[in-house]
């Protein structure tokens, strides 16, 4: 963090190269990296709480300049290494796939459709990602046709790291148990019930042991690669809650159009959902509701196309297709799994949001049947 505010405030304040302070940046990264070995900082979980929240506040309400643009920059740098290391680690370890092959229709978590596409939707449509490209993407673009290069280079890249994950999780660790004592500690199953940090970094750590990597280093960095993205979605989050909160409530009460106020806001719910099970109460309504704020993006987005005689078909019949998926996702849920187990909360969101998702597709196709405007 320290590190990334100096990035910013020499290239952006003192007109820094930017060839030469990425290479020192990289350096200083690999370094801290190391040095976090030999002295590691151990914290109660309440700490680490309290210290997220206050990062979070604090990197929402600053100008994206000091902190998250530069931040982010550096933490690519992680990814790309991460990635590069890992699928040469694939090549040279070449593992067989372990993990059981899945042919029914029927899984535990409900049938293939709708609850595979919600689950894939996350990585490959989410609402989520309209959010970031609206509330803070599109406001760093130096022009407007950069936004092609950066959306499709970020599914690319999001695709790549799919794939890394999948196949280290489906080859690197064994699935149920090892072939012997020594790899009990690459059993997929066991290492889950840890974290899946402790899993993804376990199975980069022992691919990039292959290629002369030190397995305690290689799983560190594989936990590092992890949580620093799981910190820049923190931050960000903060900050797209912040613009809602400022863009919704504040044109009604201007006391929520104070930054801090708004921030903070979003940060106390935050606080209080972590405290206890509740965060765990609504997390499995999480994936359905993601993606039909995608699709009500979709929807958005063809409505603005149709207003200017444009092809809207590409937007259209995604939007149409996850607006049903999502749909049947949370009737699903609803019916089958919410109020049988007399889950009232879990009940009472899914419920609401089958009926917003309902008005939303009124609302747009009666938007669709009037004349364009230009």
């Amino acid at each position: 963090m320290f590190l990334a505010i100096a990035f910013g405030w020499a290239v952006y304040r003192k007109n820094t190269n930017l060839l030469f302070s990425t290479i020192v940046a990289i350096i200083l990264i690999f370094l801290l990296i190391l040095a976090g070995d030999v002295f590691p900082i151990s914290a109660s979980y309440d700490f680490w709480l309290l210290f997220c929240i206050v990062y979070a506040f604090i990197a929402s309400t600053i100008p994206v300049w000091v902190l998250l643009q530069p931040r982010d920059y550096l933490s690519m740098y992680l990814l790309l290494a991460g990635l590069i290391l890992g699928f040469v680690g694939l090549f040279v370890t070449n593992p067989t796939i372990n993990g059981p092959m899945f042919i029914s229709f029927q899984s535990s978590n409900g049938p293939l459709w709708p609850i595979l596409f919600i689950t894939v939707a996350c990585g490959a449509i989410s609402g989520f990602h309209s959010l970031v490209g609206s509330g803070t993407s599109a406001k760093q673009l130096t022009r407007e046709t950069d936004g092609r290069k950066i959306a499709f280079g970020g599914m690319i890249t999001e695709g790549a790291l799919a794939l890394l994950v999948v196949l280290l999780m489906a080859s690197v660790l064994f699935w149920d148990k090892s072939p012997s004592v020594e790899l009990n500690g690459f059993v997929f199953r066991d290492l889950m019930k840890q974290s899946a940090n402790i899993t993804f970094g376990t199975a980069l750590g022992r691919a990039l042991n292959s290629i002369g990597i030190p397995l305690y280093i290689g799983i560190s960095f594989g936990v590092l690669m992890l949580n620093a993205f799981i910190l820049t979605t923190l931050d960000t989050t903060v900050r797209l809650a912040r613009y809602i909160v400022q863009e919704s409530i504040g044109t009604k009460s201007k006391i929520f159009m104070n930054r801090y106020i708004a921030a903070g806001s979003g940060l106390l719910l935050a606080y209080f959902l972590t405290q206890g099970n509740s965060w765990k109460v609504i997390w499995p309504i999480f994936g359905a509701s993601n993606q039909l704020v995608a699709a009500l993006a979709l929807f958005v987005a063809t409505t603005y196309w149709f207003g200017f005689k444009r092809p809207k078909n590409y937007t259209l019949i995604p939007a149409v297709f996850m607006l049903f998926t999502t749909q049947a996702a949370l009737i699903y849920q609803l019916v089958w799994e919410y109020i049988p187990q007399n889950n009232m909360i879990l009940s009472v969101i899914a419920f609401a949001l089958i009926v917003l998702g309902f008005i939303v597709a009124i609302e747009v196709f009666k938007r669709l049947r009037k004349p364009a405007v230009i």
